[in-house]
């Protein structure tokens, strides 16, 4: 049932907030504090510090890249000693299983040295 007032109209109902509560939306007036600036400023430090990370990890990409272009070279050059001493080594042991006494000295002492020597080398495997 509606409640009706002397005058024939519906009563008006107003809102009360609580001492020391926050006013709402409707209540707010014009001096009061919107999260727009401190959304604005940590979404803005973000933005600047994953661009700043990105620029970073793109700098020490480049010089990786660059430290490995430097070693290929490197490597290269250690590919063909080594293969070259394995060719070496190779040869010093089939004189050496052929009974060639210097050879069968030089096989003793890099032996003894933990360098290993196989007469039916192989190319490296990668």
């Amino acid at each position: 049932m509606k409640a009706v007032h002397a005058s024939g109209e519906l009563p008006k109902l107003e809102v009360v907030s609580p001492a020391g509560s926050q006013p709402t939306l409707e209540q707010a007036g014009p001096d009061s504090k919107s999260a727009f600036l401190p959304m604005l400023l940590t979404l803005s430090s973000l933005v600047l510090w994953f661009g700043f990370q990105t620029f970073e990890l793109g700098s020490e990409r480049h010089s990786y890249q660059r430290a490995v272009a430097r070693q290929a070279v490197r490597v290269e050059q250690l590919q063909q000693v080594r293969g070259a001493f394995d060719a070496l080594s190779a040869d010093t042991s089939r004189l050496a299983a052929a009974g060639n006494p210097n050879a069968q000295l030089l096989v003793d002492a890099l032996k003894k040295r933990g360098v290993s020597l196989n007469s039916d080398t192989s190319p490296p495997q990668k």
